[in-house]
């Protein structure tokens, strides 16, 4: 009874240690060649130590072809894995741009936010695969803005379209409408980009449709339409400032971290 109570403690000591490695490594694998050693013992007669060996190697070797017919055939690959949360980041952004603020998608914002966090963890994996640290940093770089961007994007999908007197809402409201139509077309230069792997791909910049926006906003400030609005007015036309200012800058920094990527040295290794 005891000889099985201390095979179970080892076994769960090391499937709980074992669940917290990125892999096997030699000590991984000489806790296993202990654990086998104890299960091969026999109090009857003594066990040589070539049929220990021959234990451990008739548990290691399955496992070892098994992983290198997993890796050929099933390949589960950094590159792969970023390759498929960033086009599905990308394209669900694009799908969040085209529709009104306030459509109240909970299921896509969830998963929204969860891609850049994913994204981290499969980042890191990159090194040591061709792909030098800086490049690393700079794909972790680009998920930091992909989280700050999805949750603009969440906060906006909750978010009623902003009530603004019919004035103001006879400037603001066509450049809001090229502001959102540019910016989906960068989600989806962007989407294109990962998909095919390649920075060469045309990305445009919220640059002019910024700066068209600043140029409504100050129409507004020089002909004083702000002046006798309710503070609920005052505040959905900040709002509506505010969110379309912070959403274009993380577009923008997506974008420029995503053309100082070197991706045709290493993007296409996800496929064997």
């Amino acid at each position: 009874m005891i000889f099985y109570l201390r095979l179970f403690a080892e076994l769960f000591a090391f499937g709980y240690w074992a669940a917290a490695l990125g892999g096997q490594n030699i000590h991984a694998g000489a806790v296993m060649f202990f654990i086998i050693a104890t299960v091969g013992l026999d109090a009857e007669k003594p066990v040589g130590v070539q049929a220990v060996f021959n234990s451990y190697f008739g548990v290691v070797l399955p496992i070892f072809i098994a992983a290198i017919v997993g890796s050929l055939f099933c390949p589960v690959l950094p590159e792969a894995e970023l390759r498929r949360r960033f086009i599905e980041f990308f394209s669900t952004c694009s799908t969040f741009l085209s529709r009104q603020p306030g459509h109240g998608d909970h299921a896509f914002s969830d998963r929204l936010t969860l891609i850049p966090i994913e994204s981290v963890s499969w980042a890191k994996g990159l090194k040591g695969r061709h792909c030098p640290d800086s490049e690393v940093e700079k794909i972790v770089a680009l998920t930091l803005t992909m989280r700050r961007l999805a949750l603009r994007l969440s906060a906006r999908a909750h978010t009623q379209p902003p009530a603004l007197p019919e004035t103001i809402a006879r400037l603001i409201d066509p450049v809001v409408g090229n502001a959102r139509e540019d910016f989906r077309m960068l989600a989806d230069a962007l989407t294109r980009v990962f998909r095919e792997g390649s920075t060469r791909v045309p990305i445009p910049s919220t640059k002019p449709v910024r700066e068209s926006f600043r140029n409504a906003l100050q129409e507004v400030r020089s002909q004083n339409l702000l002046a006798g609005q309710s503070l609920d007015s005052v505040r959905s036309y900040l709002a509506l400032a505010h969110r379309l200012d912070v959403i274009a800058d993380d577009l923008e920094t997506c974008r420029n971290h995503t053309v100082s990527l070197a991706l045709e040295r290493y993007w296409d290794d996800y496929s064997l």
